[in-house]
């Protein structure tokens, strides 16, 4: 799924869907329940991913599964996201820390706060973005969400050398750890930087870039801004 190879992703979330109710284990039932959900989101179908990830999250609130529950709450975010429902993804995500938060759960809250980030970036509330960029960062310099999400404010707004700075860093973290979503994101606004600078050649060759790259994808949220 993180290489937007949607079907197959579903496929073997299915079939760890399976395994898990064959062996009756819960929690791979409802990690999976979540996943599904997250793969239709990323597809478009929306109320079948809602209706995977609700499952999944009933199933963990059910049994009591902690990192089943942070995990359900994570991707209905993203199926907010997914359909465009930013102020929907950055509630989701707040439900999902104040949980992690209380429960204990902290490397799940610093990642929910990193894609918390992000979805206030695309509600416009840079300050805000900012603020919980940088809340992240100081704990986990790695998280490429984080990164991204500073890397887009400091593009939107013209500062070219810490924008380039970030993105570049998110960029080269997303390819070696296979994160495309985060790649189609990101190759737009470094050929904006480019554009800024009067590099257009670069420019229009990051954008080719971006289409071949999506062309070997299902893609059909994450490119649009760049296409």
């Amino acid at each position: 799924i993180c290489k937007c190879q949607f079907v197959a992703g579903k496929t073997k979330a299915e079939y760890a869907l399976r395994a898990g109710r064959t062996v009756d284990d819960k929690n791979l039932e409802s990690k999976s329940l979540s996943t599904i959900g997250l793969a239709l989101a990323m597809q478009g179908k929306q109320s079948a991913a809602r209706r995977r990830v609700e499952a999944g999250l009933e199933l963990a609130i059910n049994h009591n599964l902690k990192e089943g529950i942070a995990c359900a709450y994570t991707q209905l975010a993203y199926v907010h996201g997914y359909q465009g429902d930013y102020t929907g993804q950055h509630s989701s995500f707040g439900t999902a820390i104040d949980f992690c938060k209380r429960e204990g759960l902290q490397t799940s809250e610093n990642a929910c706060l990193g894609c918390m980030a992000y979805a206030a970036f695309r509600l416009g509330d840079w300050k805000q973005s900012t603020k919980l960029a940088r809340q992240v960062q100081a704990k986990d310099e790695s998280n490429l969400f984080a990164s991204a999400g500073l890397g887009l404010v400091y593009t939107m707004r013209g500062q070219v050398k810490q924008a380039r700075r970030s993105l570049e860093s998110v960029a080269l973290g997303a390819q070696e750890k296979g994160i495309t979503p985060i790649e189609l994101v990101v190759a737009p606004a470094l050929a904006q930087l480019d554009h800024y600078t009067n590099a257009h050649t670069a420019a229009i060759s990051r954008f080719r870039g971006l289409l071949k790259q999506w062309e070997s994808t299902e893609d059909c949220f994450d490119s649009l801004f760049g296409l």
